[in-house]
């Protein structure tokens, strides 16, 4: 299962970037990040501003990611057999399968904003289309994962 996390974590990356390098060729000059009630332009930032603004925040919430898995990788197993602690090895690789998760699914939540962003910046599906309903597959899937944790955390180690 591992591996296919960190196959899911890695793919959901580069698709990430990808997705946001083809927003970016599409969007106007001045890119609306806020509207009001009304519907007017709250915040507009460049272009540029926008793209490299973006691009640090997913790199960085991913190098954060990566750094936090390597050390929790890297952590001397205990003699310690049960228990919530990162020494005891069955939740020590728990908890490092549900980063991976966690780390993929904030990829997959900011492909979706970039996507939607693109569409209300370029009004390709009007009203938002299939878009707006897939808008609200992130939640769910950060219930679940929220979910996940706390089964990881409810179990009996001992």
């Amino acid at each position: 299962m591992e591996s296919f996390l960190k196959f899911f974590r890695t793919s959901s990356l580069v698709l990430a970037v990808g997705v946001f390098l083809y927003v970016y060729a599409w969007m106007p000059e001045g890119v609306t990040v806020s509207v009001d009630a009304v519907g007017n332009s709250e915040l507009i930032v460049t272009k540029d501003s926008f793209f490299f603004g973006g691009l640090i925040f997913l790199l960085s919430i991913n190098g954060v990611f990566f750094i936090y898995l390597n050390l929790l990788k890297n952590m001397k197993v205990g003699k310690i057999s049960g228990g919530l602690t990162y020494r005891n090895p069955i939740f020590r690789h728990e908890m490092i399968q549900w980063f991976l998760a966690l780390n993929g699914i904030l990829n997959l939540g900011f492909i979706l904003s970039m996507a939607f962003l693109a569409s209300f910046n370029n009004q390709q599906f009007g009203d938002g289309g299939v878009l707006g309903n897939t808008i609200f597959l992130f939640p769910v899937v950060m219930l679940a994962a929220m979910v996940w944790l706390v089964v990881i955390l409810s179990k009996n180690r001992r």
